[in-house]
């Protein structure tokens, strides 16, 4: 309804996330190089917004905020699919694998938990990724879907 105002509920629930990010912001004090980035890999022709980049040392880290219940296996695709596409970005240039984390924050209770993942685990969710990408653009018959795993990030 037009002009409706925010529930008790929802106010609550804003309220918890944003205690929860304040605490994690206090907690963690992230080098923080970029926030809500648009990346698009030109490549394989996929886009996002990056939530956040923290630098810890020389190494990247692909931050993703999430408020829902759990840590889900489509959040850890989304953390590879952003570092496939980072790497088309010169200022995001590493000698380093990026890392990346998922925040959730807890919009009931006001606290966070941190699902992290190293290089590794990042190159691993990419080709996880690639695969289902490539599996939706056969399914949807598009000509232009990825056929080779190599460059698919295995």
């Amino acid at each position: 309804e037009k002009g409706s105002q925010a529930s008790d509920t929802d106010l609550f629930e804003v309220k918890m996330a944003m205690q929860a990010f304040n605490s994690y912001q206090k907690t963690h004090k992230p080098n923080t190089v970029a926030t809500e980035l648009v990346v698009f890999d030109t490549t394989y022709k996929f886009a996002g917004t990056i939530d956040r980049i923290e630098k810890d040392g020389d190494k990247f880290c692909v931050v993703d905020f999430k408020t829902s219940q759990s840590f889900y296996p489509s959040h850890f695709w989304q953390l590879g699919a952003y570092a496939l596409a980072l790497t088309g970005y010169k200022q995001f240039d590493s000698d380093h694998p990026y890392t990346a984390k998922i925040v959730r924050l807890d919009k009931n209770l006001g606290n966070y938990d941190v699902a992290f993942t190293d290089g590794e685990g990042v190159d691993r969710y990419a080709g996880e990724f690639m695969r289902l990408l490539e599996a939706y653009r056969l399914i949807k018959g598009e000509t232009n879907a990825v056929t080779d795993t190599e460059e698919a990030g295995e």
